[in-house]
């Protein structure tokens, strides 16, 4: 999971462009085999077997500096990656945790399909273990709604904003049944650790968050752990 992209800055969310490509080059020499999030969808669903290294890449909030330093990387080694758009967003900027960085628009978005996956990040980017079931029906609605006006083609797929879900198991239950009444395939949390597979619930995929903060050893420790044990 990653989020930003920037030449010359590093921070928790934004990842150097030059050390991006180094975890990459070190997927790939490593064994890697790199899946879409479509082949994901397809081959959970057939119990087809993974490749014993795989990895998705994974992008949340679709700032405007993954179209300008994730792509030459994206076609520089054949890969594709996921993004996922906080869709009353699209040209705006990340206001929800008071930044200005700027999120595509609807022109950028099209202009960069064939390099991207396109999957839900909320409507309104709200913290969605914090609202009750009715209204994560209604976002969940009004994602889908304005993807298929402004006619973006997306995946079936949600990344929850912040990484949270809900923990009661009752509005877990109910919120699973509604990504499944609205068609959602899979759905994305953090959790930091290695997923198995099949995967054993198509709606809580654990991701690995990669922090502009981490040293190699420290990405290269999350590939096998998941996350870096503090002591």
């Amino acid at each position: 999971m990653y989020h930003k992209l920037s030449e010359n800055h590093s921070d928790m969310l934004t990842v150097n462009v030059i050390n991006f490509e180094k975890q990459i080059k070190y997927l790939l020499d490593d064994g890697y085999t790199f899946y879409s999030v479509g082949e994901i969808i397809r081959m959970n669903e057939a119990k087809t077997i993974l490749k014993d290294k795989a990895v998705t890449l994974t992008f949340d909030d679709a700032y405007l500096n993954n179209l300008t330093y994730l792509i030459p990387v994206l076609k520089k080694y054949s890969l594709k990656a996921c993004i996922f758009i906080p869709v009353s967003f699209i040209g705006k900027t990340n206001i929800w945790d008071g930044g200005s960085d700027r999120i595509m628009n609807l022109e950028q978005l099209l202009e960069c399909q064939p390099y991207f996956e396109y999957g839900l990040h909320s409507y309104s980017h709200d913290n969605l273990a914090t609202i009750s079931i009715n209204e994560f029906k209604a976002d969940l609605s009004a994602s889908q709604q304005e993807l298929n006006k402004l006619k973006l083609n997306y995946f079936p797929v949600l990344a929850f904003p912040f990484g949270q879900y809900y923990k009661d198991k009752i509005k877990l239950t109910n919120a699973k049944e509604a990504l499944a009444d609205n068609g959602i395939k899979l759905a994305f949390r953090i959790g930091n650790a290695i997923n198995s597979w099949p995967l054993k619930d198509p709606y809580l995929v654990k991701r690995i968050d990669i922090k502009g903060t981490d040293s190699f050893w420290e990405f290269k420790t999350k590939l096998k752990k998941g996350k870096v044990k503090v002591f």
